[in-house]
């Protein structure tokens, strides 16, 4: 695989987020708890205000998760909503998260959705013993569902066995949780995008096809649709920068690539928009994500 990689140290500005059509309701908790109903083990869990993006502060929903003593089997705490799902249609799912760890070697959670009581993803990076620290994450994965109609879906935070303590303890916070249809391919990032680190880009797509990724620091006001191509383009043409491309694996359809991020703080604070385009039997542009850089 050849990987062609341009310059990624952009001139960031400000623009209004586009986004798809959303399956969830308040899944940025700026109305609070409005269309969500709780359940199950954590503590103190509430809408505050924290900065998940590198953006500044908003609202975002953050509990301690745990128990209220050991226990392996203690249940997770449980967001939930109903929503309206299409059959055998793709989706992707995607969720700012951030773990605020208080001291070193603590375990800091994973995250379980469920769609009609069928897990559909699970994430797990902070689960392990972690470092004091904030680590953020934007998390993302594809499902196709085989419900119909009007369905739960379950957000599970869970930190199996062990107990949690206030100020103590690692508190996770999510927010911007969305649901939507959307083209292959997805493009996301593992892991925290620190400058000065380095970027695990990893795409999902069609096996043994070919997906390119594109940058840009603004998007356009409406997404403009491409002959010949699912989706829409969305990112704005006077600022975009050609990324990278390579070829998807011929069986899991990934593609994953590392790179250095430029120590350079005028790339902090400001939205970076990416997104992918796949050439395949059925060539698509997928989904724009704002992730952005932080310090």
């Amino acid at each position: 695989m050849r990987i062609h990689v341009f310059v990624l140290a952009v001139t960031v500005l400000a623009s209004p987020l586009f986004s798809q059509k959303n399956a969830i309701t308040n899944g940025d908790f700026e109305k609070g708890m409005t269309g969500w109903t709780t359940s199950g083990e954590g503590g103190w869990p509430s809408v505050v205000s924290a900065d998940l993006m590198g953006l500044g502060k908003s609202k975002a929903f953050s509990v301690y998760p745990g128990a209220k003593r050991f226990n392996p089997n203690n249940p997770p705490y449980v967001l939930k909503q109903k929503i309206t799902i299409i059959p055998k249609v793709e989706y992707e799912f995607t969720a700012d998260v951030m773990s605020l760890a208080q001291s070193n070697n603590q375990r800091g959670g994973s995250v379980e959705v469920k769609i009609g009581g069928v897990s559909v993803f699970k994430w797990g990076r902070f689960s392990g013993a972690i470092k004091k620290g904030t680590y953020r994450e934007k998390i993302a994965g594809r499902f196709t569902q085989q419900k119909v109609g009007k369905v739960d879906i379950e957000i599970q935070i869970q930190r199996r066995l062990f107990t949690y303590t206030k100020n103590m303890t690692p508190r996770l916070f999510i927010d911007n949780i969305k649901l939507a249809m959307a083209p292959r391919p997805s493009v996301f990032i593992v892991g925290d995008r620190k400058i000065g680190g380095t970027l695990d880009l990893q795409a999902i797509g069609t096996p043994k096809g070919f997906v390119g990724v594109f940058i840009a620091p603004k998007l356009l006001t409406r997404g403009i649709p491409v002959f010949g191509f699912r989706g829409k383009w969305e990112l704005n043409f006077g600022f975009v920068v050609y990324l990278l491309a390579g070829a998807l694996d011929s069986k899991t359809g990934r593609f994953q690539a590392k790179l250095p991020i430029p120590n350079n703080k005028n790339l902090l604070g400001n939205p970076l928009y990416w997104q992918g385009f796949e050439i395949s039997p059925n060539p698509s542009l997928g989904p724009t994500h704002n992730f952005n850089l932080t310090q």
